[in-house]
């Protein structure tokens, strides 16, 4: 069953849960990379998923980075953001967290860094 047909079964009777199916239509080069321990949020009409354990073959060309994955789910696209913790802090790769949005912000809580192996205390937010 292709994602097409999931939507046809979903519009005919909507209480189906059935197969889960990958959505063919995204597009872009900036799609996370495969990941474990990550979070995700839905903001407004885009996904956001931040942090994570990457695959080991991206490991070293993205752990100095703090990036946080859009997808638009109108435009069916994936964009890669740069983000920064602004403190005395140096995190990068921050799994094991929970995040959750409030208010056109992005709450992130709890958390270790892969590169350091320390862990986040406190409350962060990013602005969405």
């Amino acid at each position: 069953m292709d994602l097409e047909e999931a939507r046809e079964a979903l519009a005919l009777d909507p209480l189906i849960i059935g197969n889960w199916v990958r959505d063919k239509d995204q597009r872009g080069p900036d799609e996370p990379t495969p990941r474990r321990y990550h979070s995700a949020v839905v903001h407004k009409s885009s996904l956001f998923v931040y942090g994570g354990v990457p695959s080991s073959d991206v490991l070293s060309s993205e752990a100095e980075q703090s990036i946080a994955y859009r997808f638009n789910f109108n435009a069916k696209m994936w964009t890669r953001n740069q983000t920064h913790f602004l403190s005395n802090h140096s995190f990068s790769f921050i799994y094991g967290h929970s995040t959750s949005v409030y208010n056109n912000m992005m709450y992130l809580f709890g958390g270790r860094s892969y590169k350091s192996g320390g862990y986040l205390t406190g409350l962060w937010c990013l602005n969405l």
